[in-house]
Formats: C-alpha cells, sequence, structure tokens
C-alpha cells in the first residue's frame, strides 16, 4: 500500500493533493498504487473526497506543488464553486491536472467543454481511440529540455482545439486513420500565473502513464 501522508508540506518535501469525490479513497488507492507509490517517493500525498475541503487546498501555505482531478465531480452544478475556487488559486500560481479516472467518469462531454470555458479554452473531448504518438516535449510543465518516449499505441481521450504550444503530445498518422494535429492526449497551458493539465488515457496504472502523470506534476 503507497504511503499516502496527511502531513502538511514541509520545506525540503512537497505536496501533491489528489482529488477524488466521486471515485472516493478507497477506489482512487487501489486505480492507482503505481502512481500513489512514484508520488509516494517524490512528495507527500493526500487523498480528499469532500469537496467542503477545497478551501483549505487553496488557502493553504506553501501552495501543493500541483493538484490532481481524479473524476469528473467538479462538471456538476453542485461543485461549480469549487471549480471557481480552483480557477483563482491557478491564477495565483497554482497547478491542476485532470488525471486518472477522469475520461471515463464524466457524465457528458459537454459537461467538460463548460467546465474547460469557465477558464477560457474552447477544448473539447474526443472519443476515446487507440493512438500513435510522437515524444513527449516536457518543457512545458516547468521541466526543461526533457522528452518522453510514448509506449507504441496508447487508448485515449485527446482533447481536441487545443493550441500548438500546449500540446504536450500529438497523434501520428496510422491508426484509424486519425492525425487530426489539433488534438492530444496531454495538455498543459497557462492560466495567468498557474497552469491547467489533462491527461486523457484510459489505461491507468500503465508504466507509461505514471511516468506521463509524474513529468506532468513538475518531477523528473
Amino acid at each position: 500500500m503507497p504511503n499516502v501522508s496527511t502531513r502538511t508540506q514541509t520545506a525540503d518535501r512537497p505536496r501533491i493533493v489528489i482529488l477524488c469525490i466521486d471515485i472516493g479513497k478507497t477506489r482512487c488507492r487501489r486505480l492507482s498504487s503505481r502512481l500513489l507509490n512514484e508520488l509516494s517517493s517524490r512528495a507527500e500525498v493526500q487523498l480528499i473526497d469532500d469537496p467542503a475541503q477545497v478551501h483549505n487546498i487553496v488557502t493553504q501555505v506553501p501552495k501543493p506543488q500541483a493538484v490532481l482531478l481524479a473524476d469528473g465531480a467538479l462538471t456538476r452544478d453542485e461543485n461549480w464553486a469549487c471549480w471557481t475556487a480552483f480557477l483563482f488559486w491557478m491564477r495565483r500560481g497554482g497547478r491542476c491536472i485532470f488525471m486518472t479516472g477522469w475520461p471515463r467518469l464524466i457524465e457528458g462531454d459537454d459537461n467538460l467543454r463548460v467546465l474547460f470555458s469557465r477558464a477560457g479554452l474552447n477544448w473539447q473531448q474526443c472519443h476515446e481511440m487507440l493512438y500513435l504518438l510522437s515524444a513527449m516535449d516536457t518543457s512545458a510543465t516547468g521541466r526543461e529540455g526533457s522528452t518522453i518516449r510514448p509506449a507504441t499505441n496508447v487508448r485515449a481521450k485527446c482533447l481536441r482545439d487545443v493550441g500548438s504550444h500546449d500540446r504536450l503530445l500529438v497523434p501520428n498518422t496510422g491508426v484509424n486513420g486519425h492525425s487530426d494535429q489539433d488534438e492530444s492526449p496531454v495538455v498543459m497551458t497557462k492560466i495567468q500565473d498557474g497552469r491547467l493539465g489533462y491527461v486523457g488515457f484510459t489505461e491507468w496504472d500503465t508504466n507509461f502513464y505514471v511516468t506521463i502523470v509524474i513529468r506532468i506534476c513538475g518531477f523528473r
């Protein structure tokens, strides 16, 4: 079992928060055991399944290195205040990343589109497909001069209408005849002083998936 801590961030050890409102802590641990092990070797990891705790997340000092959003709970009307709080937090330097169960556990693609539009983005989710991918440029994550060579074929829900500087992985021509270069399964964009990321792979606990999430959190 990963060493998932509830301690506050220390001066020499960053903190990662995983928000798992819908899937809950137990299922999040089960689905993401490999990722949690890797994150716990680099940071204090805190799982939160109560939307009422979002205010505490965005007001903590020092701020978490990243907040991972593990499901689609923020697309529901009752949680719009949480998303508004995260938007404010990102504008002041916070980093939020949609990951793990997110691509499959949302209630509808239109809800996702509306959520991104609140951040001033035109991103829309595509159907789940099998992709060939080019190497990942991780400079947009805050780690310069590093690339990741992906697995040959990966299943993902890409985002489309993504700007060229925000696409960390780009589908190649060759699988299902698909070559839309404004799409990406791994996205990172700036929200004023902070960052918003998306990891759309649907095979949750593979080495490749874990490596991507580790990098997009800002770790090597």
